[in-house]
């Protein structure tokens, strides 16, 4: 299993880097997941301040051509719903997230992961269950996990 981690940057980086791995011809998925909303023992100084919770986290699946499929791990302080000027980023997210037909999410909350390895934040991330196709209908799931603030509220 080859697999990398995205080194998070400010949150109009990170949401780039997602978007251009949106992009990518060669993404053949990508699952997002939701933290805890509290601190847990798995939280690292990574996943910045309690007042950020829950924080997005992704998994992208790369095929690369001769080699095989990338694991790219996008997680600690990625990005946020816990503001407004935060949550117009994950809306702009979800929409191109939608329209690329390639993304699902995790229905259940995941564990921090940037404590660990990499390799083992991709188990941790496949062992969360199936993943839900995300599209219009299910885009309100997912947010839910983000926010206790609906998008209708937020907008």
């Amino acid at each position: 299993m080859s697999v990398m981690r995205y080194k998070t940057k400010t949150t109009y980086e990170n949401l780039e880097a997602l978007f251009q791995t949106l992009q990518n011809q060669n993404t053949k998925r990508i699952i997002f997941f939701a933290s805890p909303e509290e601190k847990t023992a798995d939280m690292s100084d990574d996943d910045g301040p309690e007042t950020n919770l829950p924080l997005l986290a992704a998994l992208a699946e790369v095929e690369i051509p001769a080699i095989g499929i990338l694991f790219v791990v996008f997680d600690g302080l990625l990005l946020t719903a816990a503001r407004r000027s935060r949550y117009l980023e994950i809306r702009q997210l979800l929409d191109a997230a939608v329209q690329s037909g390639k993304t699902y999410f995790s229905p259940s909350r995941v564990p921090f992961t940037s404590r660990h390895n990499p390799e083992d934040a991709v188990k941790i991330f496949l062992n969360a269950g199936s993943p839900v196709l995300l599209n219009e209908k299910s885009r309100s799931a997912f947010f839910a996990l983000l926010s206790s603030i609906s998008e209708q509220d937020y907008s």
